[in-house]
């Protein structure tokens, strides 16, 4: 039992969880209701906040997320693809869903694979982008060029949105886990009120960054 038991750790251990943790802080940022009521207001303030941190010694890289890879707090949304037939009821096409800032791939040192990440020009009036993971290649465009082709969210927001990258896949549930198709959207363009702030320290230890990261958050 207690070889098993190492063995099954010692796999873990080797399992490419997707990202690099080491050196990452992350912490749960929910904007007050009363104080941020637009999503203006929630953008202009994780703007500022990204900002502010991106001066404070020892930060390399600072961005946002809604969902922490292995927090298994990931939401998952069904949608259509541009120029096909539409899915049948219970046959909905479903990937997990996450929203990101310009530089979280970066931040977490997850691999570009195919075309671009989020940048400045992706605003809330500029046409609709998503960036999608490798998983979600295979298993909606098997066959063919993922970039290029648009998405449209089940719901009331028929707008379509452009895949413009790929990036390399999250063992976002767990390392004992399969990978699962993942969407990524830019905050700018999908406003969130609760965000997580993911900063990368310079070195592996991001909990010296901890009293400087509350200090700017306050």
């Amino acid at each position: 039992g207690a070889g098993l038991l190492i063995n099954s750790f010692w796999r873990l251990l080797q399992t490419d969880a997707g990202f690099n943790p080491k050196g990452v802080l992350a912490l749960d940022i929910p904007l007050s209701r009363e104080t941020y009521k637009t999503t203006e207001e929630r953008v202009a303030a994780f703007q500022q906040l990204i900002a502010r941190m991106k001066t404070v010694p020892g930060v390399r890289d600072v961005s946002v997320v809604s969902n922490v890879p292995l927090s298994d707090n990931d939401i998952e949304v069904s949608f259509q693809i541009e120029g096909r037939e539409p899915y049948k009821p219970g046959e909905e096409a479903i990937a997990d869903y996450t929203v990101a800032g310009n530089d979280y791939f970066r931040t977490m040192d997850i691999a570009l694979l195919r075309g671009r990440v989020f940048t400045d020009s992706d605003t809330a009036t500029s046409p609709q982008v998503m960036v999608v993971s490798k998983a979600f290649t295979k298993v909606y465009f098997p066959n063919e060029d993922a970039i290029g082709k648009r998405i449209i969210l089940d719901g009331p927001n028929k707008t379509p949105r452009e895949i413009v990258g790929v990036v390399d896949d999250v063992r976002r549930k767990g390392l004992d886990t399969d990978v699962q198709p993942e969407m990524y959207f830019s905050y700018v363009q999908k406003p969130e009120r609760r965000l997580n702030l993911v900063i990368r320290s310079t070195t592996e230890d991001a909990s010296q960054l901890t009293p400087a990261a509350r200090a700017e958050v306050k």
